[in-house]
């Protein structure tokens, strides 16, 4: 599975890779230039949706897939992953209380995902996905 670590060190990776600096990932995506190097580093956790602002202004998004269910979702937004999410547990059969214990969260969670109530964090992103045996793939926009 995935970590936090891993996940910013490929997002980082395809911002240097494209030529991106952090001035212009941070110029082009609205945040900080140390919200950019925390979310580099993966020092601190942070919201998706700062992980979408700065994938779409170094040209990436984010693919979830499966191969146990054949699908997959491609993640340009937190209002993606809210849809693809609920997608997700419906095709797990799950009630929101089921998918939080396969997952291992608070069903709050789950409630506050669906009902855009909350700003996940990437952690919890990455434990949601998971969790539902889907797997996240990082890609650069053609």
């Amino acid at each position: 599975m995935m970590d936090r670590k891993e996940l910013s060190f490929m997002i980082k990776n395809m911002r240097e890779n494209s030529g991106v600096s952090k001035y212009r990932a941070s110029k082009d995506s609205g945040l900080t230039e140390i919200q950019i190097g925390y979310m580099d580093d993966a020092t601190h956790s942070y919201s998706i949706g700062n992980m979408f602002r700065y994938l779409n202004a170094i040209g990436g998004y984010l693919q979830i897939r499966s191969s146990i269910y054949k699908n997959s979702f491609i993640l340009k937004s937190r209002e993606d992953f809210v849809i693809a999410f609920k997608e997700m547990r419906a095709t797990n059969q799950l009630s929101q209380k089921k998918a939080a214990l396969k997952i291992g969260v608070n069903s709050a969670i789950i409630t506050g995902i669906e009902s855009r109530n909350i700003y996940t964090s990437v952690d919890k992103f990455i434990q949601c996905v998971y969790g539902l045996e889907y797997e996240i793939i990082v890609k650069k926009a053609n």
